[in-house]
This record gives structure tokens, sequence and C-alpha cells, in this order.
């Protein structure tokens, strides 16, 4: 799929983002599959940057290839300084809640709880989308603001 990216000093761009899931086979009654493979790779200029094998969501793996991006960042929804995953935790994909309707709300959102907490606000979201979705209204997600989530891409877990 295409994927837009802001290359400094060329202005915006279109990369394309190749994903594959590979879902293994049934693990037993009620214990769904026994492996979920995700793989991500974003083709820019005759080069590869792919995630390792088994990212549990699609965000963890835009953002191990986010931090392989020399000069190059990301233009989706994943990266947008409005979106945000429900507290109650996110699937592999999807669910991402954008709050563009709601920026000054969530400009102030610093955790999970009290009135500044992602719950405080979040019926207030405009939609849900995917994490490749891009509207009129992207911000580039900063260091200075970084919502419920954090920033993106997030910091290598030890």
């Amino acid at each position: 799929m295409p994927l837009s990216v802001a290359v400094e000093g060329q202005g915006v761009r279109t990369a394309v983002l190749d994903c594959a899931l590979r879902l293994g086979a049934p693990a037993g009654p009620g214990k769904g599959l026994d492996a979920e493979t995700l793989t991500t790779t974003l083709r820019l200029d005759g080069h590869a940057y792919r995630n390792a094998a088994g990212a549990d969501t699609f965000e963890d793996a835009l953002n191990e290839v986010q931090r392989q991006l020399p000069g190059v960042r990301m233009r989706a929804c994943v990266a947008c300084a409005w979106s945000d995953y429900s507290p109650f935790g996110n699937g592999l994909m999807a669910g991402l809640a954008c709050f563009r309707d709601a920026k000054d709300r969530y400009r102030q959102v610093d955790g999970k709880h009290g009135p500044t907490g992602i719950f405080a606000i979040w019926d207030q979201h405009t939609e849900f989308v995917q994490e490749t979705w891009l509207c009129g209204e992207f911000e580039h997600r900063s260091s200075t603001h970084t919502g419920y989530r954090g920033p993106f891409p997030a910091p290598v877990r030890p």
C-alpha cells in the first residue's frame, strides 16, 4: 500500500508499505492460534526497511521500521499527534482513536486517570482509524506531547 513519508530536504513523498501476516494452526479449543507473525516492509528509493519477525501489533512493527528510517518520518495516523489507543489495550491493528475534533482537550492528556487522563476524554474521540490512514489534519507526534501512548517512534523496550 502507498504510505506518505516526509523526507528531510525533499518534502512529502510516497513510499510503499508491504505487510504480511502469517497465521499459525489452531492451538486447541479456546486457545487461539499457535503463531501469529506480522512483517512490515517499507520500500523507499530502492531500500527496504523491515521489522524483525514477531511484532505483536502494527504499532510495534511500524515503530521499529520508523526507527530505521534516516531523515524520513512516516505520515500516517500511527505517527499523528491526535491518535491514541484505548488504555484497555488494543489488538493487532486498527482501533486507533483519532482526537482531531478534540485537539485542545487531547493536548492535556498526560496519562490514564484523573482530569487530564485519556479516560476523561475517551468519549470525545472523532473516530477509530487504522494505523496507516492519513487525514488532512495530520501533525507529527512530537516529543513534547505524547498523549497516553507516548512518542512515535517509541523508545526501544529492554
